[in-house]
């Protein structure tokens, strides 16, 4: 799959790009990021146009994760999840709580970014609030990525390990969030029925 993002992009340039990050949001790819990684190194090699470069992977970014959205909010009735059942439900109080957090957490690893945007529509989460904060992240993601591979260029692999040590720390803050949440409105509740 690689080759072919690679073929599409020396074919194609900027629509390629494009078209390549919007593959790179519906099919999970060997390698996370790979799109804004390689057209980092391309625009080291002052191949490309800086704005209509992170301009394609910004728009492409952001169409990708919309239309898996569209996809759960319309089609996830016909595949009959019981949410009940694999505790999914959990994952609209998160995102209610922590979208900025979660949006990047999923952004940036390999399965999540199809399968949370697909559970957030079909969960019928708010499309506004999906829309913020999946542009949000699509703007700091395309930079990032694109920012490290004009200077690292050949380092993927110890880019993926960080940015996944990243996604854990922020899953366990996100755990001790909500943990403390929980336990104040424990205490809340004992106090007002201590009242009563």
């Amino acid at each position: 799959m690689n080759v072919f993002i690679l073929s599409l992009i020396a074919k194609y340039k900027y629509l390629g790009i494009f078209l390549s990050i919007i593959l790179e949001q519906i099919i999970p790819f060997k390698i996370n990021n790979y799109t804004c990684y390689i057209s980092g190194i391309l625009l080291s090699l002052n191949s490309f146009s800086l704005i209509c470069t992170l301009l394609s992977l910004f728009i492409g970014s952001v169409i990708g994760s919309i239309c898996i959205y569209i996809i759960g909010y319309f089609f996830s009735d016909f595949l009959n999840i019981n949410y009940l059942k694999f505790g999914i439900k959990k994952i609209k109080e998160y995102f209610n709580s922590y979208p900025f957090l979660l949006t990047f957490i999923y952004k940036n690893t390999l399965l999540l970014k199809i399968i949370f945007p697909f559970l957030i529509g079909s969960l019928k989460i708010s499309f506004k609030k999906f829309i913020i904060y999946n542009i949000l992240n699509s703007f700091i993601n395309v930079c990032l990525f694109t920012y490290l591979g004009y200077f690292l260029q050949e380092n993927f692999n110890l880019v993926n390990i960080f940015v996944l040590l990243i996604n854990i720390f922020l899953l366990f803050l996100i755990y001790l969030f909500h943990q403390r949440k929980v336990k104040t409105l424990n205490i809340k509740s004992i106090k007002y029925k201590s009242k009563c």
